[in-house]
């Protein structure tokens, strides 16, 4: 899954492919702390303390993507950045989540 992120071509599936790693993430999280005995290993502690910061970590990120997005949107509807914009081709962009 990682590899589809990094081998995205387009921006859509590059996202697809990070809400699926993301959703991989938590699957893992979930079968790991079914099983105690797993949970007791060391090494298994500190992967699992790896995936919830790295979880927390693109969840953050998702979400200043998404607020630098609507500012970015919302200035290409702005007055007078709207026509630098139409000028110059400016495009908006999907917000993470979205299709």
């Amino acid at each position: 899954m990682r590899t589809a992120v990094d081998n995205a071509s387009s921006q859509n599936e590059r996202m697809q492919a990070e809400s699926k790693l993301g959703a991989a993430l938590g699957s893992m999280l979930i079968v790991a702390e079914q099983y105690p005995a797993l949970k007791a290993e060391k090494l298994t502690g500190q992967l699992l303390d790896g995936l919830i910061e790295t979880e927390e970590q693109i969840r953050y990120d998702r979400q200043f993507y998404n607020d630098t997005v609507v500012k970015y949107n919302t200035a290409l509807e702005s007055f007078p950045d709207m026509f630098v914009a139409r000028a110059f081709g400016f495009r908006r962009y999907v917000l993470f989540g979205e299709s």
